[in-house]
């Protein structure tokens, strides 16, 4: 592992970490191409420290769909109690505008935040997210994005649990959400959601470049559950 001189000593260079690095700033998950045209080494580098640092157990490799990603074992988090406090204030906050009246008004708000806030994920859904040429059958694009979806929404943690339920068609999912103890916090919690699918549905539309209808249609603060359905509409 040589590098550049620095005054008449060779420089050497840290594959190990520069990827961990790497890995902790995508925590989505990278496959090998995104790593090394990440960082500019070659993929004989990259695939050699990823292997040393498996090895090491410090990165893990997932199969998600056709790709292996790859994750830092020990990412570097803000404490997650902080994390959740903070945005339960947030929320309690937005949720009590004067402008912000009534349940459906509240509702409507939110999905319109997730509008916002979904022109910041585009790098996520592209880098993970791949469409199928010439089909109108998205059943494997609605499944992987269950898989997917805990790592997209950071808020996720404690063990929920996400299942989908995807029509032959490949148009229609429900994501049941099981176990979602972000409940036991608040019930304003519930806000988050609709924060959600205004991120699934435009996210959507900019990928498959259809009509898209994401909603919550059912939920149970007390037993701890939700629905998210999503509709591909032709």
């Amino acid at each position: 592992m040589v590098g550049s001189k620095n005054n008449g000593k060779e420089e050497k260079i840290n594959y190990e970490e520069m990827i961990l690095d790497y890995l902790r700033a995508n925590n989505t998950g990278s496959t090998i191409t995104d790593i090394v045209n990440g960082l500019k080494i070659s993929r004989g580098t990259g695939g050699k420290y990823i292997s040393i640092l498996e090895a090491k157990e410090k990165v893990i490799k997932r199969k998600i769909g056709a790709y292996h990603l790859y994750f830092t074992s020990a990412p570097r988090y803000v404490p997650v109690r902080a994390i959740v406090l903070f945005y339960k204030g947030v929320l309690h906050g937005l949720s009590s505008q004067r402008n912000v009246k009534d349940q459906k008004d509240k509702e409507n708000y939110f999905k319109e935040l997730g509008f916002i806030i979904a022109d910041n994920f585009n790098e996520i859904f592209n880098a993970n997210l791949t469409v199928p040429k010439n089909t109108r059958n998205y059943k494997i694009l609605l499944k992987l994005l269950a898989k997917l979806y805990p790592n997209i929404d950071v808020m996720q943690y404690r063990g929920v649990k996400i299942s989908a339920d995807v029509n032959e068609e490949g148009t229609i999912a429900k994501y049941i959400f099981q176990n979602v103890k972000l409940f036991e916090e608040s019930e304003e919690f519930l806000y988050h959601f609709y924060m959600i699918t205004g991120i699934l549905e435009k996210q959507l539309i900019r990928l498959l470049n259809k009509e898209i209808k994401a909603d919550v249609v059912d939920f149970s603060i007390e037993n701890k559950t939700l629905t998210i359905s999503v509709e591909i509409k032709e």
